[in-house]
């Protein structure tokens, strides 16, 4: 008997970022200037198209009540993920 294994699915920190934010009710402009970035980048990021790095993860940590470690380590575990493919 043998099992297959299922990874988990990964997505990219974005789609967390904007489900926070639509349950906190803000904008992508608040966002922005809560981790002192451009919007653009906030747009970037909630798109998937720009990796969470240490100092945004330490602006979203403080500015959504979480760790920054919660960022990287959702960053991290979709980086992996798409290389696994």
């Amino acid at each position: 008997m043998g099992t297959s294994f299922i990874p988990a699915e990964a997505f990219p920190p974005g789609d967390y970022l904007r489900d926070e934010m639509a349950e906190r009710g803000w904008s992508e402009k608040e966002l922005a200037e809560m981790v002192r970035c451009p919007a653009l980048v906030a747009g970037e990021i909630m798109g998937g198209r720009m990796q969470i790095d240490t100092e945004i993860a330490r602006a979203l940590g403080t500015a959504l009540g979480t760790s920054a470690e919660l960022w990287l380590n959702l960053q991290a575990a979709y980086n992996l993920a798409k290389t696994a493919l």
